[in-house]
């Protein structure tokens, strides 16, 4: 035993020869030695393993604080814009006209070779607007209206829209629908907003006959979801004779706006209508030529 121990010394705890097989203690150490080095590296291996994954997650958890900072960041100065909107929408929009107006006198001025037919393209041939774009418009110029009460930025926002868009016209359906099924405060600035672009004359017959007869046609059938609207359309109507954006003849010329035919449908509510129409306007100087014209 101690022969082979000082063998197995001398080999320096290796096997000694390969005819000798190999020597207990020798490979036990050998195999000992391996399995510390395999043991020793699968240890780094996992602590190199577990540090990526850490560091893995704490990258996501950054990415998620960014992104959740990110979205506060744009939900506030969204909920700041909204409320700021009202409160300096008209300065902002003169100052959008107003570098739309730098901009394009820069462009023509790049464009223009001193040539009499290099000239800005007028309004009525200007690029024709989307409808849902001039709508858009008269929606948000109507809701600004009904905030700052700017008669002047009002006729300006709606000027930008070209011609043969009718702005106007969409306009005053809007108008319509606000006063007959809106708010009190949504039908007072709709009131306003017409003696607004009445004083300007931008409301024309041709822009309010059609929704304006469409209402009277049909008002048997808003007044089930709106029980007021006989008072309101009466409203509306008077400030349009009012202003002289339409005529009584308009009224009393159209058979399907009059209410003598008992048998017509919403005959009852377009009577209630014209009676309303002619109390109103009872101490007017032409109260009697308005009576004589709305008897039915």
């Amino acid at each position: 035993m101690l022969r082979d121990l000082l063998e197995c010394r001398r080999n320096g705890w290796r096997e000694r020869r390969a005819k000798d097989g190999p020597h207990k203690l020798g490979t036990k150490a050998s195999t000992t030695q391996g399995k510390g080095e395999n043991q020793s590296r699968r240890d780094e291996e996992r602590n190199l393993a577990r540090e990526r994954q850490r560091q893995a997650i704490s990258q996501q958890q950054q990415q998620q604080r960014r992104r959740l900072l990110s979205a506060k960041d744009v939900s506030s100065k969204s909920q700041d814009a909204r409320q700021s909107r009202h409160s300096q929408a008209s300065t902002v929009r003169i100052l959008s006209r107003d570098q739309e107006t730098t901009s394009s006198a820069h462009k023509s001025a790049s464009d223009t070779y001193d040539t009499p037919l290099a000239r800005p393209a007028a309004k009525d041939t200007a690029k024709l607007w989307t409808d849902d774009r001039a709508q858009n418009r008269a929606r948000s110029s109507l809701d600004e209206f009904a905030q700052l009460q700017d008669q002047e930025e009002l006729i300006a926002s709606l000027d930008e829209v070209p011609n043969t868009n009718r702005v106007y016209k969409h306009v005053f359906e809007l108008i319509v629908g606000r006063i007959v099924e809106g708010k009190d405060a949504e039908r007072n600035s709709s009131l306003a907003a017409i003696h607004a672009l009445a004083l300007k004359s931008k409301l024309k017959a041709e822009d309010v006959t059609d929704a304006l007869g469409n209402t009277i046609e049909f008002l048997s059938d808003i007044c089930i979801d709106s029980p007021m609207a006989v008072e309101h359309v009466a409203k509306l109507v008077s400030v349009c004779l009012e202003l002289k954006i339409i005529d009584i003849a308009w009224l009393t010329a159209n058979s399907r706006l009059r209410g003598d035919d008992p048998k017509s449908d919403g005959a009852f509510e377009r009577n209630a209508l014209f009676e309303l129409l002619t109390s109103t306007f009872a101490n007017y100087p032409e109260a009697s030529e308005l009576k004589s014209q709305l008897k039915y």
